[in-house]
């Protein structure tokens, strides 16, 4: 019979159907083969399938030979497509660095990594470039020859074994330092402003492409980005991140990646914007027509409306003896509001806060108001006392103040209504007086005074009886 043929090589596995080979028997036992007998057997059922192993026998006209060794147990599975032609992101004389796109079917599990193969032109043949397992979709392969074109080729795995056929050789690619203009290439993401909440991480990635490699900054309003706590930026030759923890509203605006070298620059303008609530609207917190017991609020809306529509006002109030915020109003639409029911006499703090679709923002506090008429009914002044006297005139003083809001001022005028000479004021003294001239000799006199202003009139106080001649007379003395 015939001696075992060789071992068995297994390929184009599918879930489906595998092509098996083998060699012929080193022995044909004198008798020319006839047939090959071959058979399989289940070797473990596997959460990714059933596995199973091959063996074949040959046969002639003595009968069965032994059979070959059992080949590897393999998996029926689905192909994993062929990963997309590399292309070249990076040459100089010794090493060039390609890129491909993952394949556009996996076999239906994850892929797990990649082999490159490189072959030198016109006539090498195909060699492994990598002696690690390849992740990402890029590789350099570093030791070439300068002035020597290659190609390369790239092939995938998955996590249950199974492995594609080659990609579709890139272009043939020769070694030698060229100069290239600068690229940055960004996921369409980032073309678009990046949005997130308060509190969110966001990162921003970008690829280099240029000869020589470009040198790479990151920048924010025109200073360079460092690492702190919470931001960190990482380069490697030809990729980029920038990552940030924990973002608030000012961790947004406008981040600037430059790449250089001698042949130019690169730039791409990453738009961030972290949604928060409100900035405090902008002061004063203006307090005016104060009365006893109402007061006009008036403020502007926020700077910063944390990316998003200002949906109200809220107004709050406490007294300045008190520590507890009481609600004046909600759902305020106007930056104006008239707070009433205060109590006459009362100092009071306001606070006004504006409100979007993420929360409270910071408030904005009024100086401290008492709540008070703003004109007072003048006090009754002391009284006016004469001096001075003689038969044709008199000295009326009036001391001050009287007391109100506004301020009373002087006003002099007879009985009759016959206005009096300007009153002076004599600093010195504090006090009011005017010169009463054109009396008649012998005549009795009465000065009245009362303090006048905007918010009614005093009552009023009369100075002693003076006599100048025996005929009575009386005037008015009027502070308004």
């Amino acid at each position: 019979v015939p001696s075992a043929p060789g071992p068995i090589e297994c390929s184009g596995v599918s879930s489906e159907k595998v092509i098996l080979t083998w060699t012929a028997p080193t022995a044909d036992g004198g008798s020319p083969i006839k047939y090959y007998t071959l058979e399989k057997r289940e070797t473990s059922r596997l959460e990714d399938g059933v596995a199973y192993e091959f063996r074949v026998m040959a046969e002639n006209m003595a009968g069965i030979g032994k059979p070959s060794k059992a080949s590897e147990p393999i998996l029926a599975l689905d192909p994993v497509d062929p990963p997309g032609q590399p292309v070249p992101i990076f040459v100089n004389k010794n090493a060039i660095t390609v890129q491909w796109t993952k394949p556009a079917y996996d076999g239906g599990f994850k892929i797990t990594g990649y082999t490159v193969e490189k072959r030198e032109l016109p006539a090498g043949r195909w060699t492994r470039a990598n002696f690690t397992n390849i992740i990402e979709t890029a590789f350099t392969v570093s030791g070439l020859t300068q002035d020597i074109s290659y190609e390369f080729r790239v092939i995938a795995r998955n996590s249950a074994g199974a492995v594609s056929i080659p990609s579709e050789p890139s272009d043939p690619i020769t070694c030698k330092d060229n100069i290239i203009e600068p690229r940055i290439m960004v996921d369409a993401i980032f073309k678009d402003t990046v949005l997130l909440k308060a509190g969110e991480s966001f990162k921003l990635e970008a690829d280099i492409a240029g000869q020589p490699i470009p040198s790479m900054a990151w920048t924010k309003d025109g200073k360079e980005v460092e690492n702190t706590m919470k931001l960190e930026v990482r380069f490697t030759e030809l990729t980029t991140i920038l990552t940030n923890k924990d973002s608030v509203r000012s961790d947004g605006g406008e981040f600037v990646l430059t790449a250089t070298n001698v042949g130019g620059f690169a730039k791409h303008v990453f738009n961030v914007k972290v949604l928060d609530r409100p900035g405090p609207p902008i002061g004063p917190l203006k307090v005016s027509d104060v009365t006893a017991d109402n007061c006009v609020l008036t403020w502007a809306p926020p700077a910063d409306d944390g990316g998003a529509k200002i949906e109200e006002y809220v107004v709050e109030k406490r007294e300045s003896s008190r520590l507890v915020w009481t609600n004046v109003i909600s759902g305020l639409q106007v930056t104006q509001h008239k707070v009433t029911k205060l109590l006459k006499g009362n100092e009071y703090i306001f606070r006004v806060m504006a409100v979007n679709k993420y929360g409270f923002g910071e408030s904005l506090e009024s100086e401290p108001t008492i709540a008070d008429n703003p004109f007072v009914k003048p006090d009754p002044p002391e009284n006016p006392e004469v001096t001075a006297i003689t038969k044709d005139s008199m000295v009326v003083i009036l001391f001050v103040p009287i007391r109100g809001r506004p301020a009373p001022q002087a006003k002099w005028s007879k009985g009759d209504g016959e206005p009096l000479e300007r009153a002076t004021i004599d600093n010195r003294y504090e006090n009011t007086h005017i010169t009463v001239g054109k009396l008649v000799r012998g005549n009795e006199y009465v000065f009245r005074v009362m303090g006048v202003n905007k918010f009614g009139v005093g009552e009023p106080l009369e100075s002693e009886p003076v006599i100048a001649k025996n005929a009575f007379g009386e005037f008015f003395v009027l502070l308004q």
